[in-house]
Formats: C-alpha cells, sequence, structure tokens
C-alpha cells in the first residue's frame, strides 16, 4: 500500500464553476481523498444514500476503508465539488494498494473542466512568433512567461 500526497495545491481561485473532476487510471483499489486547506484537513465524498462530504484521516486504514473509489469519484457532480471550492485551491492524496502481486495499480491523468472568470491582455507582436511550419501546423513562439489564451 502506497499513500502519495500532491506537493502542492492546484489554485482554483480563477474558477467560477467546478464542472468536474475526472481520473483516469488503471485497477480495482486506488482510492483517492481530498483537502481544501494545504493538508490541514482530508475530506472524503460519502455515495452512500446521502451524497455528502466528510473529514477523513489521512492514514493507509482510514483511506483504505473510506476513501473514494475511481468511479465515484468521476460521478461526483458539479454542485457537490463547488460545495468543498471554499478556499479556492484543493489538494488530492491517492491510496494505490495491491491484493496479489500481478495486480497493476496506476493513474495515468487527472482532468478538471470548469468555467473560468479572469480578464486578458492582448500580447505585443513582439513578445512572441508565429511559424506556420506546414499548410496543418502553427507554432506560437512566446518570449515571455505566464498564463496564455490563444484564439485560432
Amino acid at each position: 500500500d502506497r499513500l502519495l500526497i500532491a506537493n502542492g495545491d492546484k489554485d482554483l481561485s480563477y474558477v467560477e464553476n467546478i464542472d468536474y473532476f475526472k481520473v483516469t487510471a488503471t485497477g480495482a483499489n486506488i482510492k483517492i481523498v481530498c483537502s481544501m486547506d494545504s493538508r490541514q484537513t482530508w475530506k472524503t465524498f460519502n455515495a452512500d444514500n446521502t451524497d455528502h462530504w466528510e473529514d477523513i484521516n489521512l492514514t493507509v486504514d482510514d483511506v483504505k476503508q473510506n476513501g473514494i473509489d475511481i468511479t465515484t469519484f468521476n460521478a461526483i457532480s458539479s454542485t457537490d465539488w463547488n460545495l468543498i471550492n471554499t478556499n479556492k485551491k484543493i489538494r488530492f492524496a491517492y491510496l494505490l494498494s495491491m491484493d496479489d502481486i500481478d495486480d497493476t495499480e496506476n493513474i495515468d491523468n487527472l482532468d478538471l473542466q470548469y468555467d473560468g472568470q479572469g480578464k486578458w491582455i492582448q500580447a505585443k507582436e513582439d513578445t512572441y512568433d508565429v511559424i506556420y511550419s506546414s499548410n496543418t501546423n502553427l507554432q506560437v513562439f512566446l518570449k515571455f512567461s505566464g498564463d496564455v489564451k490563444i484564439n485560432y
């Protein structure tokens, strides 16, 4: 059993509405919990009849018993995700368990879809280069760092 804890929080300050989080994974023994306060407390989702968030201890035994399985995690509603987005940040911990040496437990991807808020400032033409490397390939080389939105 291995409990993997993300090093940092995912910043959700620009998120107006979370549509979903989805995990792509292989294996039957993966469990997930989340923290909205930088690891001070952890939450699991109780899908048994009442669909609500509950506090959980970040121990292998507690997460194994009461953590969120992949099917339940991927089915958590937008309403339930938005209920816990009060601190505008989230961090995940994953428990990978094996019943047999031949078990395969992998987490491949974590997707987030959301409605964002904010403003954008158009970049000046001397801060990027555009190269048409073929009829179907456009490359944009940025001369600065930060968030970028490209409309095409």
